[in-house]
C-alpha cells in the first residue's frame, strides 16, 4: 500500500468524498460518495471519470485502488442482506 506524503495526505483529506487516511495509508471514504460512485458506475461512467470528478489525483491514488475500491462497494451493494 501507498504511504503518502504530508502534502498528498492534506490533498486527499480535504476532499468532500474522503472520511479520513488511516495509519497504514487507507483510504476511508464516505458513504454518500461510494454510494454515488456506484449510482454512477451503473449509469455507464468509468470508474477513473468518477474519481477525477470527485477531485482524485489518480496519479497519487493509482488506478488499481480505484478500481477494488469501485468493485468492493458494487459486491456490497449487490450482496442480499440476511434480512431480506
Amino acid at each position: 500500500m501507498t504511504d503518502f506524503d504530508a502534502e498528498s495526505r492534506r490533498l486527499l483529506e480535504s476532499l468532500d468524498a474522503v472520511d479520513y487516511i488511516d495509519e497504514r495509508g487507507h483510504i476511508h471514504y464516505t458513504t454518500a460518495f461510494a454510494q454515488h460512485a456506484v449510482d454512477e458506475y451503473y449509469r455507464g461512467k468509468g470508474p477513473k471519470r468518477i474519481f477525477v470528478e470527485a477531485g482524485f489525483p489518480v496519479e497519487i491514488i493509482g488506478y488499481k485502488r480505484i478500481e477494488r475500491a469501485l468493485q468492493r462497494w458494487r459486491r456490497l451493494r449487490d450482496t442480499p442482506s440476511c434480512a431480506d
